[in-house]
């Protein structure tokens, strides 16, 4: 199961990943779903942060994983401009 943080329409890492047969989703509140992806991407209109904002978008990496029942992620990738 792979996080991707911060796409930006930009999915070169997820098309590189995607022949490995992994669950990916893919996190952007900047932006919307943009072609290119590989059919394994879920995209997700949501941005991380300090403290879960539902009505913002914004989420904890644990309220990611909350709302989308996951228990685990064996893979984070994180590109959110300086915002790390």
């Amino acid at each position: 199961l792979i996080y991707s943080i911060g796409s930006e329409g930009n999915y070169d890492f997820e098309n590189a990943i995607a022949p490995l047969g992994c669950a990916i989703h893919t996190f952007d509140c900047t932006g919307d779903f943009a072609p290119g992806a590989p059919e394994a991407v879920q995209f997700h209109k949501w941005c991380v942060g300090g403290a879960d904002q539902l009505e913002k978008s914004i989420l904890t990496i644990p309220g990611m994983m909350k709302k989308l029942e996951h228990t685990r992620i064996d893979f984070l990738k994180m590109d959110v401009e300086g915002a790390e």
